[in-house]
This record gives structure tokens, sequence and C-alpha cells, in this order.
């Protein structure tokens, strides 16, 4: 592969008439790792990807490759390939020219394009299918040509525009695989743009969370899955969302030590993963160390049993719906609960909703 560079994002930013899809973005993608774009719809990440590939000119700012600014460079200069949604095939080509049909244009001679292809087509399994077109193939055997027209290309950076998207969920979980390992034997820096929770946890160096064009944190997945900046990256992260409630009414109810309630006191709201969100009795789940054991009362609303785990529904007196995610089924449980945590697994937020330190928790603030 060619010498892998890092990329970096200088105060980049993306209007399209008084819509401000990108606020000036400062980010760089560490070389040779792999870092994912996340958000929900419209929150940037497509136009940062774009901007990066550049198809979309930046408003303002400026974006290097390595120590080169390739802000005004054109796509075909800038060695990177990118992977789209819906694979952008040639219909008329085989399996064979569309990997090869880059190099067709920059001039390398048939017998080195032919060699490569085999080469690539070889690492993904797709010797068979080289004589295929488009239409003949699965949708997981075009997601695999058009990973691997990215692989012939021997470019400095990957992008990835939601390359998964159209698989059922099998086969988005072995593509997921297949492409980071991939990603990893060859070593080349990779930014990768996803709405999946999954997909960012598992595939990801890094994790660039953004909302309303705003980069709001940028960090190794459980950094930012048991440290969110904020509310927002809290609530967005997770299956079910972690647990955010008004701290001053959740104390007034709790037990706790005196210690511990001068330290959560300062907090506008706090947040709980399920997880760390005990049930009281409830089989699987050990009662927090007595000097950091944070309970509170609550009514049972409703349990979904899903075999291997049992997520537990329930209202706190001032009636926050928490959800208590229990390893196992469980049955005897109705009525009046009593929820547990430990505070070494509460994040706190401040009024303005960024995540604050405490002596309890486990980073400081962002």
């Amino acid at each position: 592969m060619s010498g892998v560079a890092h990329v970096r994002f200088d105060q980049t930013s993306k209007s399209f008439g008084a819509t401000q899809a990108v606020a000036p973005l400062d980010l760089t993608v560490v070389q040779g790792e792999f870092t994912v774009l996340i958000g929900p719809s419209g929150c940037g990440k497509t136009t940062s990807l774009r901007m990066l590939a550049g198809f979309e000119p930046p408003t303002s700012g400026r974006i290097l490759l390595g120590d080169r600014d390739i802000t005004n460079m054109a796509p075909k200069d800038r060695n990177m390939a990118m992977v789209f949604q819906n694979y952008a095939l040639y219909p008329h080509m085989t399996a064979a020219q569309n990997m090869g049909f880059a190099l067709r244009l920059r001039g390398v001679p048939a017998a080195e394009i032919e060699t490569r292809v085999r080469s690539v087509a070889a690492m993904l399994g797709l010797e068979p299918l080289l004589q295929r077109r488009p239409r003949e193939l699965s949708g997981g055997q075009r997601q695999r040509v058009a990973v691997g027209r990215a692989i012939v290309r021997d470019p400095e950076v990957f992008l990835f525009d939601e390359p998964l998207s159209n698989l059922d969920a099998q086969l988005r979980s072995v593509a997921r695989s297949e492409i980071r390992a991939l990603q990893r034997s060859l070593g080349v820096t990779t930014v990768y743009v996803t709405h999946d929770q999954v997909e960012a946890m598992t595939m990801a160096d890094r994790i660039a969370v953004m909302n309303h064009g705003v980069l709001l944190q940028y960090a190794p997945p459980m950094e930012v899955y048991e440290q969110p900046a904020d509310t927002f990256v809290a609530s967005f992260l997770g299956s079910p969302a972690m647990n955010i409630a008004p701290a001053a009414q959740l104390l007034a109810f709790a037990t706790l030590t005196d210690e511990l309630r001068e330290a959560l006191g300062s907090a506008h709201s706090l947040g709980i993963r399920p997880e760390h969100l005990a049930v009281a009795n409830a089989a699987g789940k050990g009662a927090p160390a007595s000097g950091t054991a944070l309970r509170f009362p609550a009514t049972l609303q409703r349990l979904e049993n899903l075999g291997a785990e049992t997520l537990v529904y329930a209202r706190t007196v001032p009636g926050d719906l928490l959800i208590s995610r229990v390893g196992g089924a469980l049955k005897a449980c109705t009525g009046a609960i009593e929820f547990t945590a430990d505070a070494r697994h509460v994040v706190a937020f401040g009024e303005d909703g960024r995540r604050i330190a405490t002596r309890f928790s486990r980073g400081g603030t962002q």
C-alpha cells in the first residue's frame, strides 16, 4: 500500500446559503487509524466526508493530508478511495472491470491491472465472481467488489459512506468484521460514516460524535460510552440509552452517604447506564460497595424478558422512567422495587449538559 498519512480538518466549515451544515471543525484522524463519524441524520457527518473527498468545497478552513494542503485539490488528485452507500458499480462492467477501472483511467498497463485485481480478489474471496456483472451479484458480493475497487487503487486514505446500510443484519455483522480486519492488515488511514452505533463501537479506533454540525466528542469508543462529553452523547450512544434524571429530585429520595450527597449534589442531572443500574435482590446483580452505594425506591412499570437478559422499566418517586439491564430472566419482581447503583458508574452533568467531574467519577471535565 501507499505510505499512509494522517488527515486533519483545520477549522473546516460548510454552509449552504444561510444554513451551516458543519461548524468550524478541528479533527485529526491519526495515521493508520480507523475513525468513525457518527450522529443523527443532518448532523454534518456525510458533508464532512464529502469535503474530505473533494466533492464539496469548504466554506472556510483547510483540509490537510499529511503535510499537504488538499483543500482545493480535485478528488482524483487526493489519492483517496471512497466506498459509497450504493456501491456505485458500473452495471455494464464485470466485477474485474469495475475493480480496475480507476487504474485504466490512470493509464496503468493492462497486465499490471490484471495482476492487482486478481491479488485483491484473492484477498476478498472474489476470484470466482470476477466475470460477473453487478446484477449477477448479491448485496454482500457487490459490497466486496466496491471495497476491492478501493483497495486496488492503493490509496493513502479509505473513505466509507454508510457502506453496510443496504445489507441485512446478518450480512452487516460479517461485513463489519471483514472490513475492520482488512483495514488492520493494510494499515490505511480510514474515515467511516455511519448512524449505526454497533458499527461505531465495534469498528472504530476513535469515534467522532456530531450533532447539528458540531463535533461534540472525539475519543476511543469505550471512553465515549463511559465518559460521554454531554447529555446528547450519553443518550445517543447506547441501547437502551443512558438513564438521565434531575439530580436534586433523584437524590431527594435516595439512600446514600453524606460524602456521596455532597459529591453529587452539585450536578444538575445524573446519568446511569442500564447495565450499571441494579434491582436490589435481582439475580446476577451484586450490591455496590457500601461507601459508593446509591439506593432509591421505584415502582415497576414493566419487564421485557429477552432471554439472556431482562430490561426492567420502573419510575422513581419523582416520576422519572429508568431502565435497568439485568442478566437472565427476572420473574419475581412486582410493585415497589429498589434500584441500586455504584457512584463510580454515575455520570454527573452540569446545567449546560456538559459532563462534570466528581471525586467518584472516572474522568474530569471535557
